[in-house]
């Protein structure tokens, strides 16, 4: 299946056919074939010339030399020049900047098109590394083959934005004027790093937590010896193996026991009857009642006593199923762990480094040449962040945009709402930052220690407690003061107020911890699982029409109407988290949705719809009816 456009790239095409104003000077011929040349090289990705075509300024090359031309202080003492002598490490960062600065220009001039496969290569790890330092996009790749990811990878190198991305980073180079200031920079290096050891630390303290709740449940089955009682299950299970024979013996007894009552109140109910008829010469009446209730006493007490036997014996195979499952699940996570320790090393190791080179003021001038030199270096990584950074505030933005639009249809009606909508829009969001190189770009991060903290709350307590506490972070209109637990408890109560809401308070916390700190599967069972979760589930197919559109334009008309649809979906979800934010619609419109879905290998005709449409499906990367 041919790779699909994503709405970015859509929009872009569409603004340059259809949006473009008329130069003043055209380069050549009509406006419609100004914009017809233009067409042609935004699609090709020569953004350079694109721009040219467009009367838009280019990268001055001569700043971005003067800079480079910085480097190096050591000079001949005669003519004042500057040495660089080979071999020293002021040539090394010489020759490294301009060696850099020379492939950007070159990406600049070519696009992804005119660079040598070994460069396109590396323009493609790049970018791929970037993005898996992101979790949604690292959600998304880990659903695509090898030759989907570099698909993937060089539809942005293509995109027009990647090249102004670049030219937007040489600018920034070209601007960086005389060295002195780099002293900055290492601090907003050290801030970095600092950050990126809490994000590891809360990486460690999540993994805690379940480690925790898994050794809590496994103490139950814990069998210290010494004389140290066990568990109350490992009791229970070591209790039934010791007295298995004689439960067994004892269970034959009673059932023996149960069939000889039986049986005996069979005679006696007969006897009985004949007893009331007339003529009987017989035992009396009260006599057979009388045997008749001790009989029955006799089979309650046999039957109860088989019960407690069969009992013992069905529950022991269920008791050491679940500890070997709570075994495995701990070395997992003990795994899991070890992991980010690893990286809370490495992290650690950074920061460092980072703060010994804060403290040394001889090296400030090496320092601010190195900055130079890494900010060249690193114009494709900058890119690459610039551009996946922007996919990512694209979805922010667009959030914001849904929140700000209801929270104003919400303000005149329901102050309640509009409450709600407040909290969405800020609660989870930092204080500003800056980014890029020398940081002069300045935007608002996702707070990752709120997210996490509302997203166990969801997972433990289910949405209406994120309302709840959602709440009595923003001011009653009513009173002028934060709403008390009690009026949130009141709001939370209105059913009808619960329905509206909920389900934008859980997208939005989704799209956040996703995008933040990545749903494992683990967490994505406890939602679909849930009957919030299946219920998001089901509204989203009922609702998202375009993109069923999309799937059945592909796969075929009735592709979706198979039986049992929502059940496969859900299980698909719990295998694959990045399926949550198509279907929520927390990320990408119906084209996006619908390429995370053939991206995760399940664009095919079967894998959507009914068992008659298998011979013409391709091969999927795991079958949705499994």
């Amino acid at each position: 299946m041919p790779s699909l456009p994503t709405p970015d790239q859509l929009v872009a095409r569409a603004i340059v056919r259809e949006a473009m104003p008329q130069p003043a000077a055209p380069p050549q011929g009509s406006r419609e074939a100004v914009i017809k040349a233009m067409n042609q090289r935004v699609n090709q990705s020569e953004w350079r010339i694109a721009a040219e075509l467009g009367k838009k300024p280019a990268v001055d090359r001569k700043k971005t030399r003067e800079v480079i031309e910085e480097i190096g202080i050591t000079r001949d003492p005669t003519t004042g020049a500057k040495l660089r002598t080979p071999g020293t490490p002021e040539a090394v960062r010489y020759t490294n900047a301009t060696n850099a600065e020379a492939l950007a220009f070159k990406f600049l001039d070519n696009g992804y098109n005119g660079m040598t496969a070994l460069e396109q290569g590396v323009l493609e790890t790049r970018i791929l590394q970037a993005a898996r330092t992101r979790p949604a996009f690292a959600m998304e790749l880990n659903g695509m083959t090898a030759n989907q990811q570099q698909e993937w990878a060089r539809r942005r190198l293509r995109d027009p934005r990647f090249g102004g991305e670049v030219g937007k980073m040489l600018q920034t180079l070209s601007e960086q004027g005389k060295l002195g200031e780099a002293i900055t920079q290492a601090e907003a290096e050290v801030e970095n790093e600092d950050l990126e050891r809490r994000n590891r630390q809360l990486d460690i303290d999540d993994v805690d937590r379940r480690l925790a709740r898994t050794n809590g449940q496994l103490a139950e089955f814990a069998r210290p010896g010494g004389g140290t009682p066990m568990g109350a299950k490992a009791t229970e299970i070591e209790r039934i193996k010791t007295n298995i024979t004689s439960i067994q013996t004892e269970l034959t007894t009673f059932q023996t026991q149960v069939n000889d009552a039986n049986f005996r109140l069979t005679q006696l109910q007969a006897e009985r009857t004949a007893a009331l008829r007339p003529g009987y010469t017989g035992r009396a009446l009260f006599d057979i009642d009388t045997e008749i209730s001790t009989e029955r006493t006799k089979l309650t007490t046999a039957q109860g006593e088989a019960d407690k036997r069969q009992a013992d014996l069905l529950k022991l195979p269920a008791l050491e199923q679940e500890e070997q499952r709570l075994e495995e699940q701990k070395r997992i996570q003990d795994k899991e762990k070890q992991g980010y320790e690893v990286k809370m090393n490495e992290t650690m190791l950074k920061l460092t480094r980072a703060q010994r080179k804060l403290q040394d003021a001889r090296s400030l001038r090496e320092s601010q040449e190195d900055d130079i030199v890494n900010g060249f270096q690193s114009v494709f990584t900058e890119a690459a962040n610039g551009v996946l950074d922007g996919e990512v505030q694209t979805y922010l933005d667009a959030a914001n945009a849904e929140l700000e639009k209801l929270k104003q249809q919400a303000a005149d009606r329901n102050p309640d709402e509009k409450a709600m909508y407040d909290a969405l829009q800020q609660v989870w969001l930092g204080a500003e930052r800056r980014r890029g190189i020398f940081h002069k770009e300045s935007y608002r991060p996702i707070d990752r220690a709120a997210v996490d903290r509302d997203y166990n709350l969801l997972l433990t307590q289910g949405p209406d407690a994120v309302m709840r506490r959602l709440l009595i972070t923003r001011v009653n209109p009513a009173t002028g003061a934060p709403y008390t637990t009690a009026e949130a408890n009141a709001i939370i109560a209105d059913k009808a107020y619960v329905e509206k809401m909920q389900p934008e308070v859980v997208k939005q916390l989704l799209a956040k911890r996703i995008l933040s700190g990545g749903v494992t599967q683990e967490d994505a069972q406890i939602i679909v699982m849930s009957q919030w979760g299946r219920g998001m589930i089901e509204q989203a197919l009922a609702v998202k029409t375009e993109l069923r559109s999309a799937i059945e334009g592909l796969a075929g008309a009735g592709a979706l109407g198979g039986p049992g649809l929502v059940e496969r979906m859900t299980r698909e979800v719990g295998r694959n988290p990045w399926w949550l934010l198509v279907l929520l619609g927390i990320i990408g419109g119906p084209i996006a949705g619908l390429s995370a879905l053939t991206g995760a290998g399940i664009g095919s005709a079967a894998a959507l719809g009914g068992a008659g449409m298998r011979a013409t499906s391709q091969p999927l990367a795991h079958d949705f009816a499994a």
